[in-house]
């Protein structure tokens, strides 16, 4: 039917005309034939003939299918290697925590008994919970990169206080930071209750604190202050921004902000995190955010990390229709901060709320 067709629009429509068909006879490798055929119609002052040509184009349609083939195996692997990651970081946080509390543990046992023994056993089990928590945030973050990459990350929001993030955050690192030596301190006047995902928030929360904790231990003033400040307008937007927000590359969860949302006034809701490390200089903080980078390659060797934090943390922060950004200076410290929107809402069971955002945050 296709070839009277097309014969059909050459002879009688007087149209020009080109097609591809497929014979039954097999070109090569049990490859079907393939032909291409042209043609128009010459016409001076009345029809004078046709002129056209068939071409094999089955090598063409051949390589087409190769490469067809080649992308849906490569397409496949990827799928393969993405579920093997998957499976292997969640089998991987379980033990781990359970390392961490373990450790945790026998140091709170030990840190009232006296004697060098036990002084050494105490620090030995303060390092098996910094390398358990070092390794667990690599392996959250790979989860986490293989979501993102996935599409499957998605935000959901409870009632929540903000407030209390920060709070449960500050105190999962306070046996770090007193270890070191460092004030940390937060401050925050914003006590309502909002609807936002308090385990995407904690996530970017712990990167920023983490990395000021890193950077903030071998210097000579140890001090970290994490606020929380609220908005009615994006804080980028402001006359005098705490700092150099970034430009987005992610656009927000679809559902932002749908029903499940509630009717409560849009909110914006800035934390922070100021410290006395290093600093940046213009360099650095053009290419922090960037994925598997660093500030430079001292870093890596002095500091350790993988790189994957901040870009993870940017990632998040725009998925919940916020932005992230830096103020810093070589020799000066670093100010690291985002926002995010949310609702305001008054919760029905503020107990069940309130152990729901501990629960998610501690569960990264």
């Amino acid at each position: 039917p296709r070839v009277v067709a097309v014969w059909s629009r050459l002879t009688k429509d007087l149209q020009k005309v080109s097609a591809e068909f497929r014979f039954k006879k097999l070109w090569k490798d049990e490859s079907p034939t393939w032909v291409n055929f042209s043609a128009y119609p010459e016409i001076q002052n009345s029809l004078n003939g046709f002129f056209g040509n068939i071409i094999n184009i089955s090598s063409q349609k051949w390589a087409q299918d190769f490469q067809t083939r080649k992308m849906e195996e490569a397409i496949e692997l990827k799928r393969q290697q993405e579920n093997f990651i998957d499976i292997t970081s969640h089998e991987m946080r379980n033990p781990l925590s359970a390392i961490i509390q373990s450790a945790d543990d026998i140091a709170s046992s030990l840190s009232s008994l006296q004697g060098e023994p036990i002084q050494n056993a105490i620090g030995a089990a303060e390092t098996i919970v910094l390398c358990a928590e070092h390794q667990k945030r690599i392996v959250d973050d790979i989860l986490t990169l293989s979501k993102l990459d996935s599409n499957m990350l998605m935000v959901t929001p409870v009632d929540v206080q903000p407030v209390v993030i920060l709070q449960r955050v500050v105190k999962m690192f306070s046996t770090q930071s007193s270890s070191a030596d460092i004030d940390l301190t937060f401050d925050s006047s914003f006590d309502d209750w909002v609807k936002l995902d308090p385990q995407r928030v904690g996530q970017v929360l712990i990167n920023l604190l983490s990395n000021a904790i890193k950077f903030t231990s071998n210097q000579h003033q140890k001090s970290i202050q994490v606020s929380l400040t609220s908005s009615s307008t994006p804080f980028s937007e402001h006359s005098h921004p705490l700092v150099h927000y970034f430009e987005r590359n992610t656009d927000p969860d679809p559902k932002l902000l749908d029903e499940k949302w509630g009717t409560g006034d849009t909110i914006y809701l800035q934390y922070s995190v100021k410290d006395t490390g290093p600093g940046l200089d213009e360099g650095e903080k053009q290419s922090i955010f960037n994925r598997f980078m660093q500030a430079s390659p001292r870093t890596h060797v002095v500091y350790g990390g993988s790189g994957l934090g901040l870009f993870i943390s940017k990632k998040l922060v725009e998925l919940q229709g916020g932005q992230i950004g830096v103020a810093s200076n070589a020799g000066h410290g670093s100010t690291f901060a985002f926002y995010i929107v949310s609702r305001k809402t008054s919760p029905t069971n503020t107990t069940l709320s309130a152990n729901l955002s501990f629960a998610m945050v501690c569960d990264m």
